[in-house]
């Protein structure tokens, strides 16, 4: 069967042109699922909050919406929700999922801090270079 997984945020729907062909729904939704979890994790990486009002949305061959899955559900699954994780990772705790946000904020923000050292010290290279050339040009 041929499904179009699109993705809804604040301000735009993102369409699927093509379509894939899936066995059944649930193969739809699980790929539809893990789509939205890389876009959240992508979005996490660059640095940008979880876009939790976004959605993704299965759709048939008509463009009927069979499916919708906001962000936020994939992101705080009520307990003993498996439908929201595809059946394939057990639910996290609201707690786990906090735990695992500080985790990586402060993996970041030493990303960041490293960053601004490796600059500075870039930098001050760039002027001690900058002042030999100067030197050697006015041999």
């Amino acid at each position: 069967m041929r499904f179009f997984i699109h993705i809804v945020s604040d301000t735009e729907r993102i369409e699927d042109p093509e379509g894939a062909e899936f066995v059944d729904l649930e193969a739809a939704t699980t790929e539809a699922v893990q789509s939205a979890r890389d876009l959240m994790a992508r979005e996490l990486m660059e640095g940008r909050p979880v876009p939790l009002g976004w959605r993704v949305e299965v759709a048939a061959g008509d463009g009927t919406v069979v499916l919708a899955v906001p962000f936020a559900q994939l992101a705080f699954p009520p307990p003993g929700d498996n439908a929201s994780a595809g059946g394939s990772l057990p639910a996290m705790s609201r707690a786990e999922v906090m735990a695992g946000a500080i985790a990586i904020q402060q993996r970041t923000d030493q990303a960041n801090r490293d960053l601004r050292h490796g600059l500075g010290e870039l930098w001050v290279q760039l002027r001690a270079l900058s002042q030999m050339n100067a030197a050697l040009g006015n041999r």
